[in-house]
């Protein structure tokens, strides 16, 4: 009942998708440096990872789910 009662505040609704893909597809300018470079785990950071990282501070969630937004395989609530 607890889980239930408690009504997450990061949930995306579907204008919010909307607007997150339509602004990948822009390729909306990201101001973060580290894109082209190397990561920690040895992998070039991409520009989808990048947006990914950006977009999840923003609307509070895991830069997966934003991920799988933008590849459109998400359920958005």
């Amino acid at each position: 009942k607890k889980i239930n009662a408690v009504k997450k505040n990061c949930i995306i609704t579907d204008s919010d998708a909307l607007k997150i893909r339509s602004d990948y597809d822009k390729k909306v300018f990201i101001n973060n440096s580290d894109i082209g470079k190397t990561m920690r785990n040895g992998k070039i950071m991409t520009y989808d990872r990048a947006f990914c990282i950006e977009y999840s501070k923003i609307y509070h969630v895991s830069n997966q789910y934003i991920y799988r937004i933008i590849k459109n395989v998400a359920k958005i609530v």
